[in-house]
């Protein structure tokens, strides 16, 4: 968790750049699921041979394929809004035009994944006995409100994750490396906002962390919004730790609230839940920001060839100026969304359950505890 972050994106430049080439980002996972597979099934105990045919006999299957077809519809009807239209690309437009909201497969996609969601969601909770996903654990109102601010900080913050990257490689010109070591702060910053949090966490009370965590998302992404086209690593260096401490402080007491008043069966799931929509949500704000940056791009690319071509100066680095600006506007709607759910997640529980038993523990009298009484005028 504390490593991923910041060494992942130096080893994923480290593999575009080498003689391996850019698959390689993929095939890596291949020898890690084996070693993987391979310490599970050493480590792990098996159940009792009854049990488990119990729970083969009695496993969602139907629930599992109506939610896997739902969400890879959804999230592809996404991605397809970004994706180049074949046969645009020109030598004005190198980077083509792409598809955008009114390709009418983007809405077919959309309406049938949205359909099969639907259809899961009345499933589980009308027919299925043991559900792959149980929706129920919505009714509790911590969980549900963790979840739902987990939703907007990973879309908001997983974008940043996806834009930065594009904007530093094929705008500013660095090498895959070279980026993955200007976005090592944010690793950074994400492993000390970790730490610090879980020891925060039981001392001020989840909503506060949050908040706090929020703010200083809300302060990078502000920050992002005066970005300039020929900004150096260095000068990236204290927002994207500043934004990798808001995420730590902001997403370890989302998901820690959202988990600690589920025990026991219901646990696996409530766990299962959280982080598949999590996971859902974060794929689908990359989607809808990329897009809204390239159709940015784009405009912004033609107000200023316009601009030139009335003034008579030809525009210089056409394509990075554009994508400055497109980042900025991008960043703009970041720091509103991220401002906005600041108030909501002042509704969430002061104390931490560890706060409240001890508060309980503390108000409970003591065993053998006598009362003092007081004779008259004393």
């Amino acid at each position: 968790m504390l490593l991923a972050p910041t060494l992942g994106p130096t080893f994923g430049g480290l593999l575009v750049d080498s003689s391996l080439g850019w698959p390689w980002i993929f095939y890596i996972n291949l020898p890690v699921g084996i070693v993987t597979i391979a310490l599970i099934s050493r480590i792990m105990r098996p159940e009792e041979p009854r049990e488990a045919a119990a729970v083969r006999d009695r496993f969602d299957w139907t629930g599992l394929v109506l939610s896997m077809l739902g969400v890879v519809l959804v999230v592809y009807a996404f991605a397809l809004v970004g994706e180049t239209r074949p046969g645009t690309i020109t030598a004005l437009s190198p980077r083509g035009e792409i598809w955008g909201w009114g390709y009418w497969l983007v809405w077919a996609l959309l309406g049938a994944g949205l359909a099969l969601l639907l259809a899961f969601g009345l499933y589980e909770s009308r027919v299925s006995c043991d559900s792959v996903l149980d929706l129920g654990l919505f009714r509790d109102h911590s969980f549900s409100m963790a979840t739902v601010l987990t939703w907007i900080v990973r879309a908001t913050v997983f974008c940043s994750f996806f834009l930065l990257p594009l904007f530093l490689t094929q705008f500013r010109g660095l090498s895959a490396v070279s980026t993955g070591l200007a976005l090592m702060p944010q690793g950074l910053g994400a492993a000390f906002g970790i730490i610090s949090g879980s020891r925060l966490y039981d001392r001020i009370g989840p909503r506060y962390l949050v908040v706090i965590g929020l703010i200083a998302l809300s302060i990078s992404s502000w920050l992002l919004v005066g970005i300039e086209p020929n900004i150096t690593a260095w000068a990236l260096t204290p927002i994207l730790f500043l934004r990798g401490v808001g995420f730590g402080w902001g997403g370890l007491p989302l998901q820690t609230l959202a988990l600690s008043g589920v025990t026991g069966r219901a646990l696996p799931k409530a766990s299962s839940l959280y982080n598949a929509t999590a996971q859902i949500f974060s794929s689908i704000g990359v989607a809808v920001i990329s897009t809204l940056f390239i159709q940015g791009t784009a405009s912004e690319a033609a107000e200023i060839a316009g601009r030139a071509q009335s003034t008579g100066t030809p525009p210089r680095d056409l394509p990075l100026l554009a994508a400055a600006a497109s980042m900025s506007n991008v960043f703009w709607l970041l720091t509103l969304a991220t401002g906005l759910i600041i108030i909501v997640a002042l509704f969430l529980p002061r104390r931490s359950l560890k706060q409240e038993e001890t508060a309980r523990t503390a108000a409970r009298p003591q065993p053998g505890a006598e009362p003092i009484r007081l004779a008259p005028g004393e």
